[in-house]
């Protein structure tokens, strides 16, 4: 399975387009059943140059070239599902090999971040699951924003379009020693029609 598509990015707070150009998005996905589990493999790329044609600010993007809607990324990723002695498993996973973004609206800054995530979610019945997952992030102009998360959760399956769910969360900072490790608790509702 393949997806190719352009679109044009515009700042949350305004839809506003004001740009000039596309950028381009791709993915790319195989599937296959291994035994009694189906396995995913894909890969995505977002890429393509944006130029801001903003005239509030005189024209400074486009007369410096500053691209503020600036990215290259790509990366893989992966999903297992199937089932162990009748207790339903999925694990998923991915990496991110390259994230170079324009940081601020004034394209002074850029920002170049990679990491990977796995997680894995075991359902002992149809009504309660466990989760347990792990993310690396790293910063590649500055190591002192490098962390990683692992994350514990429950849910309840309340009925066939209700779930609720629980996570707790624990980040360290491996090389900021002025950071303590962050906790955090997360509980959602999710209700589907």
């Amino acid at each position: 399975m393949a997806t190719v598509g352009q679109y044009v990015p515009v700042w949350a707070q305004s839809a506003e387009t004001g740009t000039a150009g596309y950028k381009t998005l791709a993915r790319a996905a195989y599937n296959i059943s291994i035994s009694d589990f189906d396995v995913a493999v894909g890969g995505y790329y977002i890429g393509g140059d944006i130029r801001d044609m903003n005239t509030s600010l005189g024209n400074v993007f486009e007369e410096d070239g500053y691209d503020t809607f600036d990215r290259v990324s790509y990366g893989f990723d992966f999903q297992v599902e199937g089932s162990i002695d009748n207790m339903t498993l999925m694990v998923t996973g991915g990496y991110v090999l390259n994230n170079e973004f324009t940081a601020d609206a004034l394209a002074t800054s850029k920002s170049d971040e990679t990491g990977f995530s796995i997680g894995a979610q075991l359902n002992p019945t149809e009504l309660f699951g466990a989760k347990l997952a792990y993310l690396s992030f790293a910063d590649n102009n500055n190591d002192i924003n490098d962390n990683s998360t692992v994350t514990l959760g429950a849910e309840y399956n309340f009925a066939q379009n209700v779930r609720f769910m629980l996570e707790y969360s624990m980040t360290d900072y491996a090389n900021d020693t002025s950071k303590e490790q962050e906790k955090d608790a997360l509980f959602m509702a999710m209700i589907a029609f």
